[in-house]
């Protein structure tokens, strides 16, 4: 929406800042025609005829009943367990590890450096040369280069598995950061060199959509259960941006 021929022009800048109100209007239309989640309404509610319209919604009139069979035997085993608050799983011994994984895994899903690489893409496209009213159009590269291997991760994970492709994917992106480094240091040394940083810089991009960016946030649903699950969500996401607050005041120092 911020290119020039959209509203990416000075008198337009009101225009512009408003668009995410206009997106979030319509989550907010939207949603009514959403499904809730099937087992927060069967194991927390109780409402199974909720839980049969949302699972036939999801999974359609005939593939709805093994995933039907899968909350029920969760219900079962969590049978008389309440929910538990966020606080509350620091003093269970029994998730101890499961909550580690998700700290450090959504710690380190921000300060891997992704965003940092989106904010000094600009800066790196203009060292190899690429013209500043073409820099914008680069950038949707950028975006697709973590938005496809995003759908291809989806499509991978379970026959890869998660461990694979999140530590894979961190290889590649140390591999692709020292490369990164190497060609910006030695930018002047010929004029394609700069260019090296530009592909490297997408490589950067795709590893972790193919990564870590495709399998962080779907991990803490995994491996905690309905009990936990909520209050694992928000412990989660909170080291999440805890560290994306990190990345923010601590890398502009760093550069």
């Amino acid at each position: 929406m911020s290119y020039r021929e959209l509203l990416g022009r000075e008198e337009l800048w009101p225009a512009l800042l408003s668009t995410p109100a206009v997106l979030s209007i319509l989550q907010l239309i939207t949603l009514p025609w959403c499904p809730e989640s099937p087992r927060y309404l069967l194991i927390d509610k109780g409402n199974e005829t909720a839980c049969d319209k949302a699972l036939k919604q999801l999974h359609g009139e005939g593939g709805y009943l093994k995933e039907k069979a899968e909350i029920e035997r969760e219900r079962r085993d969590d049978a008389g367990v309440k929910p538990k608050k966020p606080w509350e799983l620091f003093r269970d011994l029994s998730i101890r590890w499961q909550l580690a994984s998700i700290m450090v895994i959504n710690l380190f899903y921000q300060i891997n450096g992704i965003n940092a690489m989106y904010y000094y893409a600009t800066p790196m496209f203009a060292e190899a040369g690429i013209t500043e009213d073409k820099i914008p159009y680069v950038t949707i590269g950028t975006g697709l280069s973590e938005f496809l291997p995003s759908i291809l991760c989806g499509i991978l994970i379970d026959s890869l598995g998660r461990k694979v492709l999140i530590i894979g994917g961190y290889f590649l992106m140390a591999l692709w950061c020292l490369g990164i480094t190497l060609t910006l240091t030695f930018a002047e040394a010929s004029p394609w060199v700069p260019y090296l940083s530009i592909a490297f810089t997408f490589a950067f991009i795709v590893s972790f959509g193919m990564g870590p960016g495709g399998v962080s946030r779907a991990l803490t649903s995994e491996i905690f259960t309905q009990a936990v699950r909520p209050a694992a969500c928000i412990i989660g996401l909170t080291v999440n941006w805890i560290g994306f607050f990190i990345l923010s005041m601590v890398f502009p120092y760093t550069v």
